[in-house]
């Protein structure tokens, strides 16, 4: 088995309607299987599947939308609708006068089930 990737990250622009995906580090693709061109201009929503948690969807967009820093164990789902487990965390990044946010670094850390565990 390979081992999973690392230091998987997103950058998001609030800026743009649907707060899509303007960056996707190669690590992210691994983990999820998406070319850069598949996500670059969608919503983060797309890695969304039928049992991704809508109550942690939902506080992430509340943060989000207050200019704030969340992190939530989350499922998704590869390109193949696979789903995988991942700790979640995003946060703002203002503009260097200190003003506006004009990104969201969004950084996924993906979580494998031990043996024996739930």
């Amino acid at each position: 088995m390979s081992s999973l990737p690392s230091n998987s990250f997103t950058i998001t622009d609030p800026s743009i309607p649907g707060h899509p995906i303007v960056f996707a580090n190669p690590s992210f693709l691994k983990l999820t299987g998406y070319s850069l061109r598949e996500v670059l201009g969608w919503p983060a929503a797309i890695f969304s599947g039928p049992l991704t948690s809508q109550k942690f969807v939902i506080e992430i967009h509340e943060i989000v939308r207050e200019e704030g820093n969340a992190q939530v164990i989350l499922l998704n789902y590869h390109i193949d609708d696979m789903p995988f487990w991942m700790l979640f965390c995003v946060s703002p990044v203002f503009s260097s006068d200190g003003g506006a946010v004009v990104h969201f670094v969004v950084v996924q850390v993906p979580l494998q089930k031990k043996e024996g565990s739930g």
